[in-house]
């Protein structure tokens, strides 16, 4: 079923990139700052935090009423600190959105979409205070709802939001040879951006993103692993090219 989706999607794309009209892409490409958070990870005892950095870059296509985006995030830590250890240790995170959205309001200055996609999310850690410092993975994926509202504030100067949300995302975890697919989750996403043209080809950009995902309880082997639950947040500066 995603495939059916995903495949639909480009067929659409590709339609629309070969019918003539009024149509834009862009491509944003950012570095930002930022960190995460854990309320839990994989037991409701322990919690954590890490500062990332992160490359994101979303890519456009509009035409006519239609919008095709393309999302891809990848965090790295910095530092890392579980239950107040701080060592050196692995944390990774990476996040992807496919969708395609229609226009459904347009007034002076502002246009609003809405529409569908599918999400994947992946995770990579590894901490002496998780799992007794097995290195274990988490990966999520599912259908999303998307909006996307962009603003012209005066000559060169736009800004724009862009929101995901995939709340019945399914996980599966990762450890040694073993993995445990089918469990319940979630996924949000969200970017807002200022850009100001300097050229008809070129923008500046600068804006804050951020997000959160949860995976719930499930059991490994034995063990009753518990929920986890984060939310990450981060400056962004960057460049818009248009085509």
């Amino acid at each position: 079923m995603a495939r059916t989706w995903i495949a639909v999607l480009t067929a659409a794309l590709v339609l629309s990139l070969a019918a003539p009209g009024l149509a834009q892409f862009d491509v944003k490409a950012q570095l930002t700052y930022g960190g995460t958070s854990y309320s839990s990870l994989l037991d409701k005892e322990t919690k954590g935090s890490v500062s990332e950095w992160s490359v994101l870059a979303l890519g456009t296509y509009s035409h006519q009423d239609l919008l095709f985006n393309v999302l891809y995030q990848n965090a790295n830590r910095l530092n890392m600190t579980v239950n107040e250890v701080e060592e050196k240790s692995t944390h990774g995170r990476s996040f992807a959105n496919l969708g395609a959205s229609y226009r459904f309001l347009q007034e002076t200055g502002m246009e609003v979409y809405g529409g569908l996609g599918y999400s994947l999310m992946w995770l990579n850690l590894k901490h002496s205070a998780v799992r007794d410092n097995a290195q274990v993975g988490l990966a999520g994926r599912g259908f999303s709802g998307q909006a996307a509202v962009r603003f012209t504030l005066a000559e060169n100067f736009s800004a724009d939001a862009y929101f995901t949300a995939a709340p019945w995302l399914k996980w599966e975890y990762t450890q040694g040879n073993k993995s445990i697919k089918q469990i319940d989750g979630s996924a949000y996403h969200y970017q807002l951006g200022l850009e100001y043209d300097v050229t008809a080809q070129y923008s500046v950009r600068l804006g804050v993103q951020g997000g959160s995902y949860s995976v719930g309880e499930f059991k490994y082997d034995a063990d009753e692993l518990g929920p986890t639950s984060a939310g990450y947040s981060g400056v962004t500066v960057g460049v818009t090219v248009h085509f």
